[in-house]
C-alpha cells in the first residue's frame, strides 16, 4: 500500500495550510516561541541540581531532554546543548546511575514497569544523537543494549495476542497479581523506545507487534459502551486482567500517553512497512480516540484532570499531550485540519494560559498511580516541583508549533 501522505495529497497539503492558519495563534505579551523556550527552560535549569527529580534518570526528565535538544537545535542554542551533554555523560560516568550499570553489564532487578525507570529514558540519547547529527560516546552501544536487554524482553506481560506489557501492581483494594494489571501509561513508556529504535536501525520487525499492542490495550481500556459502560470513547487508567475490571477513572494524561503513542508507532510502520495491515485499525482507533477527545474539551481549551469529571481541575500536561497528538496527526495524514484546527487553536490558548512570565507552568500533575476515585485524582499535587512527569510534553508542544509554524508565537504575526 502508498505512504498515508501520498495518498492523501493533495488533500494533505490543504490540511497542513488551514493548520498553519489556524496556529498562528499568540500567547501574549509580545512572547515568541524562543523567548517562551528561554524561560521554560532556565526556570528547570535553576532546579538543578537541589531537585533531585527534576533531572533524574527516569521518564519525565528523558522527555524533558528530549524536548530540550530539540529546542536547542531550533533556536541555536549550544549553552543548552552543553547542559544536557554534561548531565548525560554523568549517568554514562556514575557507577550508581543505570546507564553505567549497562554499559559495563552490572546485573539490575528489573523495574515494576517497562519504561518508567529505564525503558524510555534513551530517547533523551536518540534526541542527543539528532542534535549533533552522531552519537556522542557509548550512546548507540547504551540504546541498543537497554532495547534488546530491557525493553524487548521485558517479562511482565499478559496472556493476549500482542503479549501486551503489565505490572504487578495495581491499584488501592485491588490485591497484587502477578502481571495481572494493565497500566494505559505503558502504551508511551515502551512503545515509544520500540517505534524511535524501529526508526533509527530501520528494522521493522517489531513494528506489527506494537500495533497490535495498543490495539489489545484498547480493547480493555476503552469505553464502547456495554456494562454499564457509557461509550465515549475515552480510555481508562487500568485494568486489572485477572479480576476483569477497569479502574475508576479515565485519567487525563493517561489518555495523553496514549495519544502520542498511537501517532509514534504510526508514524514507523508508514516509513517502515506501509504495506503493514496493522495501520489501518492503528489508525482507525487514533482517529476514535482523538474524536472522544475533542468532545470533552473545556471551552478554555485544556481537558480536566478527570477528563469526564469537570469539577475536577484543568490539567496542563494532557493539554500538552494531546496537541501533540493532533497537530503530528494533522501534519503526518491521519487527522483533517478541518475537523481539529479550531480544537488545536483553542488548546493552544489554553495551554500559553498555563505558562507564567518565569517559566513556572501551573497544574501539572505529579507522578500518578492508579487511583481508586475521582476525589483521590482531583487531590493529586500539581507543584512545580514535582512537574517532571508532564512538564516536557509541554516543552515539546512548544517547540512542534515553532517548528511547524515559526509565527505561532509571535504576537507579530496575528
Amino acid at each position: 500500500s502508498k505512504n498515508i501522505q501520498a495518498e492523501l495529497c493533495p488533500q494533505f497539503m490543504m490540511a497542513r495550510l488551514l493548520l498553519l492558519c489556524a496556529l498562528a495563534v499568540p500567547l501574549a505579551n509580545g512572547d515568541t516561541c524562543k523567548s517562551i523556550s528561554e524561560r521554560l527552560i532556565a526556570r528547570a535549569v535553576q532546579e538543578y541540581p537541589s531537585n533531585s527529580l527534576m533531572w533524574r534518570w527516569s521518564y519525565g526528565p528523558s522527555i524533558m531532554m528530549s524536548s530540550m535538544y530539540d529546542m536547542a537545535k531550533q533556536f541555536e542554542n549550544t549553552s543548552w546543548a552543553q547542559f544536557l551533554d554534561e548531565r548525560l555523560q554523568d549517568f554514562i560516568n556514575s557507577p550508581d546511575e543505570v546507564a553505567y550499570k549497562v554499559l559495563h553489564n552490572i546485573s539490575m532487578s528489573w523495574d515494576t514497569a517497562v519504561g518508567d525507570h529505564i525503558g524510555l529514558f534513551p530517547i533523551a540519547y536518540l534526541s542527543q544523537r539528532d542534535y549533533h547529527e552522531a552519537f556522542v560516546g557509548p550512546a548507540q552501544a547504551l540504546i541498543h543494549d537497554i532495547v534488546n536487554q530491557y525493553v524487548y524482553p521485558w517479562p511482565l506481560r499478559l496472556n493476549d495476542t500482542s503479549r501486551a506489557y503489565s505490572r504487578d501492581i495495581g491499584w488501592l483494594g485491588q490485591p497484587m497479581n502477578k502481571a495481572a494489571f494493565v497500566w494505559a501509561d505503558d502504551q508511551y513508556m515502551g512503545l515509544t523506545q520500540v517505534a524511535r529504535y524501529a526508526r533509527l536501525t530501520n528494522d521493522s520487525s517489531h513494528l506489527d507487534n506494537a500495533a497490535q499492542m495498543q490495539l489489545d490495550y484498547a480493547t480493555l481500556l476503552q469505553d464502547v459502551g456495554g456494562d454499564g459502560n457509557v461509550n465515549d470513547g475515552l480510555m481508562y487508567h487500568g485494568y486489572d486482567a485477572a479480576n476483569q475490571a477497569r479502574s475508576c477513572c479515565k485519567w487525563g494524561r493517561a489518555n495523553g500517553w496514549i495519544m502520542m503513542a498511537h501517532v509514534e508507532v504510526l508514524q514507523a510502520l508508514q516509513e517502515l512497512k506501509p504495506q503493514s495491515t496493522k495501520i489501518q485499525p492503528l489508525l482507525t482507533l487514533f482517529q476514535t480516540h482523538s474524536a472522544a477527545m475533542l468532545k470533552v474539551q473545556r471551552s478554555d481549551g485544556l481537558w480536566c484532570q478527570v477528563l469526564n469529571e469537570s469539577t475536577t481541575f484543568p490539567e496542563t500536561s494532557v493539554t500538552a499531550m494531546t496537541l501533540i497528538a493532533w497537530i503530528k496527526g494533522v501534519e503526518l495524514g491521519y487527522l483533517k485540519a478541518s475537523d481539529y484546527g479550531n480544537a488545536i487553536q483553542s488548546a493552544w490558548k489554553g495551554l500559553s494560559g498555563m505558562i507564567e512570565a518565569d517559566g513556572t507552568v501551573r497544574n501539572i500533575c505529579s507522578g500518578c498511580g492508579i487511583q481508586p476515585n475521582v476525589q483521590t485524582y482531583q487531590d493529586h499535587p500539581t507543584s512545580y516541583s514535582g512537574s517532571q512527569p508532564g512538564l516536557g510534553s509541554v516543552w515539546n508542544a512548544v517547540n512542534l508549533f515553532a517548528t511547524f509554524n515559526s509565527h505561532a508565537c509571535d504576537t507579530k504575526h496575528n
